[in-house]
């Protein structure tokens, strides 16, 4: 029995088929704290500027790496328009060396952004100690993590240092870009404010980590190639093709990754012959290459551990174009051309210019005039189905209804192929079949 299945969470299940995990105290000699938030961002135990949990550490401006004197606009100089990114994690090449944590860290350290935090905020508990004047945050994995409340450097004094924390994110405030964005912390209230980028606070380092959520309508992860934990977030049928397209590479590692537990068969387009998408079977160790979009089969075995993933945050997505036709990759939620083509499993769906492609899957664009509304697909020569009657009307039209475990009525009448939309996590029954989402 086919069984769908949606992974959001990378090592708080077993079933991490493309979750990205690995063993931190390699790269940063056991700081990097595993906090059990969705994302995996690892938390570093200590501020940038000392190593102890307790201390303030050093003060910083917003994208500069040197402590100053004294914090105002003189000392920020010309930095509120040579730094012109609206978010600088993992800029650190010279001449554009503007997150902290990565120019005096560790190779894996980074600045963490307004996202990450936020999620640090949304899903841990924040205890506030009147004795150590530190909030002690606990994560949903049990691990504690503490944030000394050090005040923020206006000029060369410190202000509310003991009573308040001013810690920058690396995300710049786009209404105002003479500002970026601050976690801003007391023992009555934890908030996200805006800041002058010339005040000088606190920076908190950490591995950070991203969700690749099929539902996405923008690339989460900022400018610039950088490893990070990655969690690809997406709904999918067991032992039934699925486009995929990732801005990271998954090779078959020797102890970190064993490629055969995610994928059984990876598939190249090689273009249209006699009507008909096709595509070819990869060798399996050859593995999956960034930005470039395939047919893949997921495997039965979904808990393989794939090590730390090179981003690239800026790279094209890839293409792959044979003839008339164009296998094209997307690494956002977007709604495809009329007369390009939808992967519904078995068939390329014709687009009347409404459907939409998921993140990080790929669809088919052809040129050539008078195409059918269903395209047959065939891996290595098969199609993968020879009867195409009732394709188109099983893939729009067909409308079911929705029961909750307890035999509730939750949806009644709603198309297929959208029936989990907006629908929380869970086993829902559609058809009197189970359906995970």
């Amino acid at each position: 029995m086919k069984k769908l299945f949606t992974f959001a969470m990378a090592v708080m299940t077993s079933l991490s088929l493309w979750a990205v995990e690995d063993d931190i105290n390699e790269y940063v000699n056991n700081n990097a704290n595993y906090m059990g938030v969705l994302s995996n961002t690892r938390w570093c135990d200590h501020n940038i500027g000392t190593t102890s949990s307790m201390e303030y550490g050093n003060y910083y401006q917003w994208g500069n790496i040197h402590v100053q004197g004294s914090y105002n606009a003189a000392s920020y100089g010309n930095m509120y328009e040579t730094i012109n990114t609206t978010d600088i994690a993992g800029w650190y090449s010279a001449p554009n060396c503007w997150d902290v944590a990565m120019c005096y860290g560790e190779t894996w350290i980074k600045s963490l952004t307004m996202v990450q935090w936020k999620e640090l905020i949304d899903n841990c508990t924040w205890k506030w100690s009147d004795d150590d004047k530190v909030y002690y945050v606990t994560g949903p994995s049990g691990t504690t993590i503490v944030l000394p409340a050090a005040g923020y450097k206006d000029g060369r004094k410190a202000i509310h240092a003991g009573t308040d924390g001013y810690y920058w994110t690396t995300t710049r405030n786009e209404q105002n870009t003479k500002e970026a964005y601050c976690v801003h912390f007391n023992k009555d209230k934890i908030e996200i404010i805006p800041m002058d980028r010339a005040y000088g606070l606190s920076v908190r380092p950490g591995i950070p980590g991203f969700i690749f959520d099929e539902e996405a309508d923008t690339n989460p992860v900022p400018l610039g190639q950088y490893n990070v934990f990655a969690s690809l977030k997406t709904s999918f049928e067991e032992d039934v093709w699925r486009p995929i397209c990732v801005p990271f590479t998954i090779n078959q590692e020797d102890g970190h990754c064993n490629l055969l537990d995610i994928v059984s068969k990876v598939a190249v387009f090689k273009g249209i012959k006699d009507g008909v998408a096709q595509f070819e079977t990869l060798e399996i160790g050859n593995g999956i290459v960034c930005g470039t979009p395939y047919l893949v089969l997921p495997a039965s075995g979904y808990n393989s551990t794939m090590g730390n993933r090179l981003i690239n945050g800026e790279g094209t997505v890839g293409a792959v174009t044979e003839g008339t036709a164009t296998y094209q990759g997307t690494y956002t939620k977007k709604v495809i051309p009329a007369g390009a083509y939808i992967f519904d499993g078995k068939n390329f769906v014709k687009s009347n210019g409404e459907l939409e492609a998921k993140a990080n899957t790929a669809y088919l664009a052809i040129t050539e005039s008078n195409m059918p509304e269903t395209l047959a697909c065939a891996i290595d020569g098969k199609v993968l189905d020879e009867n195409l009657a009732g394709v188109e009307m099983q893939q729009s039209d067909i409308k079911v209804n929705v029961y909750n475990l307890q035999g509730m009525l939750i949806r009644t009448a709603v198309k297929q192929h959208k029936a989990l939309d907006g629908l929380q996590h869970g086993v829902y029954i559609i058809n009197g079949k189970k359906v995970c989402k």
